[in-house]
């Protein structure tokens, strides 16, 4: 039987890692035999434990399985089957008795190819929390048990084949053709995800919004239509639909979602910065929406210019709008993940991607602030109101800890930023940091406003 080395990792014998290891304050790990060590992203890990409980474990501690590299927590894991069999388990457990259990973790898609630990500790059920400016580390004895490697699955279809459906069997092809060269990417994930979910968000907006105004027998327009899931929605609650995109493919692909749903394919190749592309639109809608869309055009105040024109006199307007200064999107932003992109301007981003992905063009142009965008509908006779709906889950103890994550993280954070932009980032952040805390000491409304939503609900009507 081999011992342990200094880093706590317990080496392998014949594909067993075997030794008599306390961990914990009342437990030993007998021995470890994982089942496979290379694995691809969707596949499970399995291995096989042997605990010694020298006392029982306490009902407030579970043991925890966990993967993780140099960077992150990749999944974690609790319990073999599910939370109640595992906690009942290890409470009735007697003193020194030994349990045999297997293990099994599953690798999410996203997750990126490379050399992993896989590790164990004594978890509190409550969790950890952030006290004092600092994470609690009180009782986390972590007990490294041994290294995998991950790689990427680039079968698509495999990959999200629990996601298809009757409902959208053409849809789904057409997204597998259309993100092939992506593959490899971590974002696929993500961005195939967002793409079949389209129908439900869609559904989601409409469902809100019928209960502001009536949507049987409108006039709808959906601006930067793309995968087509707005037009299906409303089309669902009796409007006249009508979709514009700038880009072709994503039309292209809306026409399977039509063709899916049965829906009649009423979408255009349109660019609402432009006069001429508008001006047979004029006073035609009753409903216009602008979903995930206005930080990706080139003017935004010519864009809601433009919506304001198309609309009816007391027609609505609903954009969804990600917040900049979201924390999460802060640490990882909602389209690329990547940290700190959000804070940056327009000019220093486009220099922070390009780093980063030297054959691309970031596509994001603009993050303005919920007082810029008052300010353009008030410019151009429009309503302005962040719905309640917004901050549905908002909880401030919990944002404003996530700050505070930042500020304890933010050495190693900054460290990972190219260093060509490295110094622009770290500026930045000590500026959201210090300015996030100084609003919380003044005002809790401004706080939830500005840091308490992923996303901004905006409606206005015309007047």
């Amino acid at each position: 039987m081999e011992g342990i080395n200094v880093s706590g990792l317990i080496e392998e014998n014949e594909n067993t890692y075997i030794n008599s290891v306390y961990f914990g304050q009342n437990l030993k790990l007998l021995n470890v035999k994982p089942f496979c060590k290379k694995l691809k992203t969707g596949e499970k890990l399995y291995f096989e434990v042997a605990l010694e409980f020298i006392k029982p474990l306490p009902k407030e501690k579970l043991i925890s399985y966990y993967i993780s590299n140099s960077i992150c927590e990749v999944a974690a894991f609790i319990d073999t089957d599910s939370f109640s069999s595992k906690k009942f388990k290890y409470e009735d457990v007697r003193e020194n008795e030994i349990v045999y259990d297997t293990i099994c973790i599953e690798i999410p898609y996203n997750t990126a190819t490379g050399h992993y630990i896989v590790s164990t500790f004594v978890y509190p059920i409550e969790g950890y929390e952030v006290m004092h400016d600092k994470v609690s580390d009180q009782n986390r004895n972590q007990l490294i048990l041994f290294e995998i490697e991950i790689e990427a699955e680039t079968d698509i279809s495999k990959r999200f084949y629990k996601l298809k459906n009757q409902r959208n069997d053409l849809f789904f092809n057409a997204l597998v053709k259309y993100f092939k060269s992506e593959e490899i990417n971590q974002n696929l994930d993500m961005w195939f995800k967002f793409a079949l979910s389209t129908n439900e968000r869609g559904r989601d907006v409409s469902s809100l919004l019928k209960k502001i105004k009536r949507i049987d027998g409108c006039n709808y327009l959906d601006v930067g239509c793309a995968y087509g899931g707005f037009s299906v929605a409303f089309s669902e609650e009796g409007a006249d639909v009508c979709g514009f995109d700038i880009n072709e493919e994503l039309l292209e692909l809306a026409s399977y979602n039509f063709r899916d749903n049965n829906i009649y394919n009423n979408t255009m190749v349109k660019d609402v910065t432009l006069e001429s592309d508008i001006n047979d639109y004029l006073n035609t809608f009753d409903i216009i929406t602008c979903n995930d869309v206005i930080e990706h055009v080139c003017n935004p105040e010519i864009t809601i210019k433009h919506i304001s024109m198309m609309l009816r006199e007391n027609g609505l307007i609903y954009m969804e709008i990600p917040n900049k200064f979201y924390p999460e999107f802060v640490l990882k932003d909602g389209h690329y993940s990547i940290f700190g992109i959000t804070l940056l301007s327009k000019t220093d981003s486009d220099k922070y991607y390009s780093f980063l992905y030297p054959d691309r063009s970031y596509d994001v142009q603009y993050y303005l602030s919920s007082e810029q965008y008052k300010e353009l509908f008030d410019k151009y006779n429009l309503d302005f109101k962040i719905l309640d709906e917004s901050y549905l889950s908002y909880d401030e103890s919990s944002i404003y800890n996530k700050i505070l994550e930042l500020q304890n993280n933010f050495s190693e954070l900054v460290e990972n930023v190219s260093v060509e932009v490295r110094s622009i980032v770290e500026d930045e952040l000590k500026n959201y940091i210090n300015d996030a805390i100084n609003i919380k000491q003044h005002s809790n409304d401004a706080f939830k406003t500005k840091y308490g939503t992923a996303f901004w609900k905006i409606v206005g009507f015309k007047k």
